[in-house]
């Protein structure tokens, strides 16, 4: 074993981690902004209701209703609520809860990404597993469990 972290979930982590599945790439973001840059300047020199409106749409979806999805999401997931056992292998990552357990291979992960708090691992284009720095003793073994995965998966995307 190279390496094993133990926590529970938290519904915080719930909300970083869907904030952190939906990051877009940076060639996305960076023609969002863009776009987001010209529907600003158009609305100042043709002001619109239908602008405000649809500004309103954009910042009610993402600061309430993505949070109010995940947190709804912990508290409907029991499982999320038990203690986790992650333990990292040389052949992949181990995951245990009080339910079951389960082995993902290095070569099973399709992607990962992380944030000052967190890291996610894909299994499934849409399904990750998360983990908490808090999970770990040290930032040193979160540092480790970075290393592994770009090492073994390839560049957080």
């Amino acid at each position: 074993m190279i390496l094993s972290a133990k926590g529970t979930l938290r519904e915080t982590d719930f909300v970083t981690a869907q904030f952190l599945h939906i990051k877009p790439r940076p060639l996305f973001a960076v023609l969002g902004l863009i776009i987001l840059a010209l529907f600003i300047w158009v609305s100042f020199y043709a002001p619109s209701v239908s602008f405000f409106a649809w500004l309103g749409l954009l910042v009610a979806y993402f600061a309430l209703y993505l949070p109010w999805c995940a947190k709804r999401n912990y508290r409907n997931y029991k499982a999320a609520h038990q203690p986790i056992t992650i333990d990292v292998l040389d052949d992949g990552i181990h995951v245990t809860t009080e339910n079951g357990a389960a082995h993902i291979p290095w070569d099973h992960i399709l992607k990962w990404r992380r944030n000052s708090t967190l890291i996610v691992f894909y299994s499934s284009p849409v399904l990750f597993h998360i983990v908490p720095g808090r999970f770990f003793e040290n930032e040193e073994e979160i540092e480790v469990l970075a290393t592994l995965l770009g090492e073994k998966v390839g560049c957080a995307t």
